[in-house]
């Protein structure tokens, strides 16, 4: 296979980034997009001359269709992953890959059964600072980690209504902080134990929307947390990690990684709009590249985001007692 045919499930606004990324893609071409209402598949499908349905089951046994990119509601993403690798469909699925690990289970298995690809690209792993990032911590020039924060803070009513249901998009924990588990997990290994918090901050249509939580990863503490209630101004995504012999910071909108030597303070990279964009082309990239075969050294596991996913459930019933 040279080109990797793909529909697009979704066409909200992670459909869209999606949708753009595909243009800058080698080895693919966005044939379909599908959303249960047409016109805002109609509306997404004539930016980038692909066909509009309403219904993914349409495509399941069109042998034109090679892969689907899954950008729905959470609580939809099992039914379609499995029913598309059955199908005999290389599946990239937006995170998390289900509300249960049980779920998640049922979506690797039917991997494991078709032999096709599955990812869950979580952006912290194709962005390029926080790549950045990743680097030097593991060159060992901050030295031994010992501290890490993130935060991800999103505007207050900035998404559609599932997402502020628990039963739907799976929480501020599972939705949210699993961005930050997930990048964790990747630089330090999974934490021995994890404690967590839950607040609400009483806004209409928002029950819990405000989560932190502590982990150990082998004596790296970190923190981290999440809220559904910031100002649109407010820094997005926000991280830093100290070591022995320095300390990494970054936040956006300026997105400057500031490197923290003892003696001196360097910038390794600064975000702009084009470097923003470029972790969806860089993870829609690395996803065509195992479906065609030009790679076999995965980055976005399905195993990844179930551990990110189980760190985060693990926080949640920590904060509700469990």
């Amino acid at each position: 296979m040279t080109e990797l045919k793909v529909a697009l499930i979704g066409a909200g606004n992670i459909a869209r980034a999606h949708a753009d990324a595909y243009a800058s893609v080698e080895g693919a071409r966005l044939t379909t997009i599908v959303a249960p209402t047409l016109s805002r598949a109609q509306s997404l499908a004539a930016q980038h001359g692909a066909v509009a349905l309403a219904d993914y089951r349409e495509l399941l046994s069109d042998p034109q269709i090679d892969a689907f990119d899954i950008c729905t509601p959470v609580d939809t993403h099992e039914q379609i992953a499995v029913l598309a690798l059955e199908a005999g469909k290389h599946v990239s699925c937006q995170k998390p890959l289900a509300l249960t690990l049980e779920a998640c289970a049922r979506v690797t298995q039917a991997a494991e059964r078709s032999g096709k690809t599955l990812v869950v690209p979580y952006m912290h792993r194709h962005s390029p600072l926080t790549v950045e990032i990743k680097r030097p911590v593991e060159a060992g020039s901050i030295g031994r980690p010992v501290r890490a924060h993130y935060q991800m803070s999103c505007a207050r009513g900035g998404f559609p209504d599932w997402f502020y249901d628990e039963a739907r998009s799976g929480g501020v924990f599972v939705d949210t902080l699993t961005h930050g588990t997930n990048f964790f997990n990747w630089l330090f290994g999974k934490p021995s134990s994890v404690s967590g918090l839950l607040g609400s901050s009483g806004l209409p249509g928002q029950s819990d929307d405000n989560a932190a939580m502590i982990a150990d990863y082998d004596g790296v503490i970190a923190s981290l947390a999440a809220t559904w209630t910031a100002p649109p101004s407010y820094p997005n995504i926000a991280m830093e990690i100290i070591g022995t012999k320095g300390a990494l910071r970054f936040s956006t909108p300026t997105g400057t990684v500031l490197y923290h030597r003892l003696e001196t303070v360097d910038e390794t990279g600064t975000i702009t709009k084009e470097s923003a964009s470029r972790g969806h082309v860089e993870k829609a990239q690395h996803f065509v590249d195992l479906a065609i075969g030009r790679s076999v050294q995965p980055v976005s596991t399905a195993q990844a985001a179930i551990e990110a996913l189980e760190v985060a459930l693990q926080a949640r019933d920590a904060a509700r007692g469990a």
